[in-house]
Formats: structure tokens, sequence, C-alpha cells
């Protein structure tokens, strides 16, 4: 059995608000990408979302940029140098930065804070899952909570199901995410 946040669906439930929030121009920020489904399925229906995007409104732009583990302050360069190219592509237009987990929203906070900008001023910032810390960043960060609690109770019932006997065919269970609008998604700021 596979229970899981429905990754493809959060991901457009993000793409749709920033988009009637007047963003165009994306920058999706995750861990590396390789061998990992929900990475995998968030990244492929970021690329799908700003590919429709067109026949919805205004299209989307998008682009990927993977952080890496391996070397904390160059990370925080490397990704202050994407944000800041992030920006400057979207020529005056609002851009935004999507982050994959938790981590990464930090990571993403942390650059910020190194070119002095501030979420929902410079770059619109959503991350995925709602860490306690994400109402106090700034004008506090949109995140896009998972239902961990529901996550857990189920896996643990067809667990508990399985070991009673039952016996069908493996099970695949999505579960819907809320997305907690906050201040670094309220409304684009224009300029590069």
């Amino acid at each position: 059995d596979f229970v899981s946040l429905d990754n493809a669906q959060a991901m457009r439930t993000v793409l749709a608000h920033l988009q009637a929030q007047g963003y165009r121009q994306l920058l999706y920020v995750t861990e590396p990408v390789r061998g990992v489904s929900s990475r995998t399925e968030r990244e492929a229906a970021f690329r799908e979302g700003c590919h429709q995007s067109g026949h919805d409104g205004p299209a989307l732009l998008g682009q990927t940029f993977e952080s890496l583990d391996d070397d904390p302050e160059a990370q925080v360069q490397a990704l202050a140098e994407a944000l800041q190219a992030c920006r400057q592509q979207a020529g005056g237009q609002p851009a935004a930065v999507l982050a994959s987990n938790s981590v990464v929203t930090l990571r993403v906070c942390a650059a910020l804070a190194r070119l002095g900008w501030q979420a929902g001023r410079e770059l619109g910032v959503v991350g995925f899952d709602d860490p306690d810390w994400a109402p106090y960043v700034g004008p506090g960060i949109s995140t896009l909570a998972q239902p961990t609690h529901d996550l857990g109770r189920l896996a643990a019932s067809c667990l508990l199901e399985r070991l009673g006997g039952l016996s069908l065919a493996p099970r695949q269970i999505l579960l819907p995410g809320q997305l907690r609008v906050r201040g670094s998604t309220t409304g684009p700021v224009m300029g590069a």
C-alpha cells in the first residue's frame, strides 16, 4: 500500500495561487530529484503546470534549481545567485520561488537574507511543508501543508489491516494538501 500527499495536485494548487497573485517568472528549488518519488512528482508537475499555464491565463515561465547538501555556505551562495537570476530574467515582471520542502525553504530564506531581500517584497516565496517557523519569517512564508497526521494514521491502518490478514491488491491513497497563504505571496512587487 502507498499513502502520500497528492504531489501533482499540490503543485497545481501552488501554481494556480501564484498565477492568480500575478507572478509569472518562477524558480523551483529542490534537493536532487533523482530516485526520490515525491521530488520527481513535484518537479514533473511544476514543469507541466508551467507548460500548460498559458491556456488559463498569462503563461508561467519556470526553471528548476537543485540545491545540494555538500557545502552549506556554497549552496546558499549558489542559491542567492539563482534567485538574482530569476528576478533579472523576469525583466520587471513579478517573480517567485517555490521550495520543495521545509529544509529547502530555510535555504531560500538564508539566500534571501544574504541578498538583503525580504520574502514577498523582492520575490514571492512558497514552500512545501508547513514548519512551525513559517508564519514568523518576514511577512510569513506561504506554504503547502501536508496532512501529516492523516498520512500517518492511514499508513498505520493499512499496515494493521495487512497484518490482520486483509488480502487486496496494493492500494494507493493520495491526500490533498492545504495552501496556507501568508505575506510572502499576497501580491508581487514589480521591478528588477
